[in-house]
């Protein structure tokens, strides 16, 4: 933005926010619930998810970012506290499997507190003719780049056709998911997922197997420990403490597919479990 406009006042402000993960019988519910009235205004949600129950979120201004974000103490607390009152018992500190931090791009133009700033996008074309998408969220990506390309299109009368992807299936797409089969998440890919190894569990706790690591590195680009155990699984995020136990199962897998030795296993096992510990207590 300053290198396009010096005088622009528009700006981006960081704003953290953190959820919890507790197991699935402080809820006991498949429906999700909404806390309307905690202690600082905003809304709490406790949603349901596999064996779990996410909790959250937060909002706290950031003033130095970080590519890890980290919780801290008061937001672990308020979470806690505005909780409790809506779980089947009290939840401690102890109960947390784990804890996961994010940042929202917020579009500032004045001193406002985060809490009171849109959570929406924003497309604008400067004096000097630069598109500018601003702040937004994962979850609307498709939204940003539709306005961003109509803005585009509208303001340099460019001949356009109609969108031809909000109709596009995904890749792995399936018209009836088994909600029931842990598999359910790879759609269409499940029975490829399945010839690739062994279906039997690494872990009584987390959702993962040997096919899952193997499919993951043969048809994810999975390279590392974190890609398998955050991005290509979710088992990080469902319990760190255990991911941290199956790590050296599942870098001695990804080292024989991947044609690493033991230096490669001890070396990502070691990133991993520093990584982890940022998500639990």
């Amino acid at each position: 933005m300053k290198m396009d406009d010096p005088s622009s006042k528009i700006r981006i402000k960081p704003s953290q926010g953190i959820h919890i993960v507790l197991d699935k019988s402080f809820l006991e519910s498949e429906n999700a619930i909404m806390v309307p009235n905690t202690t600082d205004g905003r809304v709490l949600f406790a949603v349901p998810w596999k064996d779990v129950v996410v909790v959250g979120t937060t909002d706290i201004e950031i003033q130095n970012i970080s590519i890890e974000p980290r919780a801290t103490n008061d937001e672990i607390d308020f979470i806690l506290q505005n909780a409790e009152k809506y779980m089947t018992r009290k939840p401690k500190r102890s109960d947390i499997k784990s804890i996961f931090a994010g940042l929202r791009p917020l579009i500032s133009t004045e001193d406002k507190p985060s809490k009171d700033l849109s959570r929406k996008h924003m497309v604008f074309q400067s004096e000097t003719g630069v598109f500018h998408l601003l702040g937004g969220k994962w979850t609307t990506y498709r939204q940003m780049g539709k306005d961003t390309i109509d803005q585009v299109v509208a303001s340099l009368n460019i001949t356009d056709v109609e969108s031809q992807t909000e109709e596009l299936r995904i890749f792995g797409y399936e018209k009836q998911a088994n909600w029931d089969d842990s598999l359910h998440v790879y759609g269409s890919e499940k029975d490829k997922v399945e010839t690739l190894g062994s279906l039997d569990p690494l872990s009584d706790i987390i959702p993962i197997t040997e096919a899952q690591v193997i499919y993951a590195v043969k048809m994810e680009m999975a390279k590392t420990l974190e890609d398998v155990l955050s991005r290509r699984t979710r088992c990080i995020l469902i319990d760190a403490k255990e991911s941290k136990k199956v790590a050296p199962k599942v870098a001695e897998i990804m080292a024989k597919e991947l044609n690493f030795g033991e230096n490669w296993e001890e070396q990502q096992i070691k990133l991993f479990l520093d990584l982890a510990s940022n998500y639990h207590l």
